[in-house]
């Protein structure tokens, strides 16, 4: 890949998402399912466009929905961006009653309380479910939405952004299923380079071509704000409590300058925790996605960007070590795969992390690739759950140990060469971390999938999470 390849590769890969992707797609496919029935036989035409989408939820039989283990896992217990509810039995309802499939990854932005609970009410009376159709952690997901005698399917699959099928009462729409083979050959030619490659691309890179860098930051740090102004973040009132009252009006402010009394790491893991829990509990604003998850996207810019507030780096470093963290994180999920059974996040996002933050600060090469060998000596390992609030507890450990590793690497300590899974080079121990996920723990997932189950089996038999009857008012339940 060239120096103009690299840069595409990372802006075509940094799509805003609203809310936990893997929900988020389950609502899409639900969204535009839903969407060709109402074009083709919608009625209504004089309504306005949220009265036609109650009309037509009112006629709907049934939402159907299967999908990969993984995205199952991922999306159980996931918060839905701009309501109260939470799991993937509400991610299709709201996505076939208000989802606008136009918008992509933002699916649910712009959502009326008459249609958060028209989904509440759908999925109540039984007519929504959603079970594993596919084994294995892939991205893989078909909408079925039946409505007035008419039935419509959706698919997405091998990416989180791909349109792969849609078919109305038997009668094939369009089929796209070339995404994921595109993505592939991207993600063969990026492991085919090494880190001292990323290294020279970075050096190499005007402001101007990473300018989008730095809107990614800006909507990121907005998701942020959001998590430290509300009551329900409360992992991250408890991480602002600790800090001196002076310095929690600044952050709250926003304006955290040199010298404020809060250290880069303790900023890096605020903000990250901030905008992961806010993301996860259905905060209204969106992320900025890498590799498909808003939660690495968040620990790909933030940490570095508090950093690089409180030690006075320019803004084309920051830029930079951006850019840096972001292709080493994906050369890591082109090892352990896009969905997996250990936490990328904290992983792969951590060792990206870990690895810039020596640039970030001007060292060379030989720091980035020791505090890498410490933080792949640290946090593997770490399970994923699936996308909820102890996502934003996995990041802090991440964001922590990454610094830890770095100040590490700057002393001159690092883990040695064949000590672990720490081999000869960082591209090397890269790939022995992938083989950490696959195959070293495809049992794991499946063994937190089988307790998944076991919960929904539970729920189904009256153990519901949510209390019968209407729900409270989302919109002032989310302005707390």
């Amino acid at each position: 890949m060239s120096h103009s390849d690299l840069i595409l590769h990372v802006k075509e890969d940094m799509v805003q998402a609203l809310g936990c992707t893997e929900p988020g797609i389950i609502s899409l496919a639900s969204a535009r399912a839903a969407g060709a029935l109402r074009e083709r036989f919608g009625e209504a035409d004089g309504a306005a466009e949220t009265e036609k989408r109650l009309l037509f939820a009112g006629k709907i039989s049934a939402v159907e929905v299967k999908v990969s283990s993984g995205i199952y896992k991922n999306a159980y217990s996931c918060g839905i961006p701009g309501t109260v509810h939470s799991g993937s039995e509400y991610a299709a309802a709201i996505g076939a009653v208000g989802g606008r499939p136009e918008r992509g990854l933002t699916v649910l932005s712009g959502l009326s309380e008459a249609e958060i609970r028209a989904a509440w009410k759908l999925r109540e009376r039984g007519l929504v479910t959603v079970s594993v159709g596919v084994e294995g952690p892939g991205i893989y997901v078909s909408a079925v939405v039946t409505a007035a005698g008419h039935r419509a399917e959706a698919r997405i699959v091998g990416s989180h952004v791909s349109d792969s099928f849609l078919a109305v009462d038997g009668e094939v729409i369009y089929r796209h299923e070339t995404e994921q083979g595109q993505e592939e050959r991207e993600g063969a030619a990026l492991a085919a380079l090494d880190f001292a490659a990323f290294r020279a691309c970075a050096d190499a890179a005007s402001q101007e071509e990473l300018s989008f860098i730095g809107e990614a930051v800006d909507v990121n740090l907005t998701l942020a704000s959001e998590g430290i102004a509300w009551e329900r973040c409360t992992i991250t009132g408890a991480l602002l409590k600790g800090l001196p009252e002076e310095v929690r009006r600044m952050v709250r402010a926003g304006k955290v300058p040199t010298g404020s009394g809060i250290d880069p790491q303790s900023y890096a893991r605020l903000l990250t925790a901030a905008a992961i829990e806010a993301r996860f509990l259905g905060a209204g604003a969106p992320a900025v996605s890498v590799v498909g998850s808003g939660a690495h996207g968040i620990i790909c810019t933030l940490p570095i960007a508090a950093a690089a507030r409180l030690t006075g780096a320019g803004r084309g470093r920051m830029l930079r070590a951006i850019f840096l963290n972001t292709l080493v994180t994906a050369y890591v999920k082109e090892y352990s795969g896009r969905l997996s059974a250990f936490c990328g996040c904290g992983i792969a996002g951590g060792l990206g992390l870990s690895y810039a933050l020596g640039y970030l600060e001007g060292a060379e090469a030989d720091v980035s690739e020791r505090a890498f060998a410490n933080m792949s000596s640290s946090v593997t390992g770490m399970l994923c759950t699936g996308g909820n609030q102890a996502c934003a507890m996995k990041a802090l450990s991440a964001v922590d140990a990454a610094f830890t590793a770095h100040t590490l690497a700057l002393a001159g300590a690092g883990i040695g060469a064949y000590t672990g899974i720490v081999s000869f080079s960082p591209e090397q121990t890269a790939r022995n971390v992938g083989r950490i996920a696959d195959p070293g723990m495809l049992q794991t997932d499946r063994t937190i999938l089988d307790l998944y189950l076991a919960d929904a089996k539970r729920r189904k038999g009256g153990e519901r999470q949510e209390k019968a009857g209407d729900p409270e008012n989302s919109k002032k339940v989310l302005a707390k």
